[in-house]
């Protein structure tokens, strides 16, 4: 039963530690996208064709 409890324990402070981490992971990850710096130069090429 000892033996239950100790595991349990340790994966629950495994899931603790672990979703933090993955958050932050997967926030910065949406933040530094490819796809946001496109749309990004996108706009910028249109503005500059406007110019001209």
């Amino acid at each position: 039963m000892k033996k239950y409890i100790y595991s349990g324990l340790l994966i629950l402070v495994g899931i603790i530690v672990a979703f933090p981490l993955f958050s932050l992971g997967y926030y910065t990850m949406v933040r530094t996208s490819l796809s946001r710096n496109r749309v990004r130069l996108q706009y910028l090429e249109d503005l500059n064709s406007c110019k001209q």
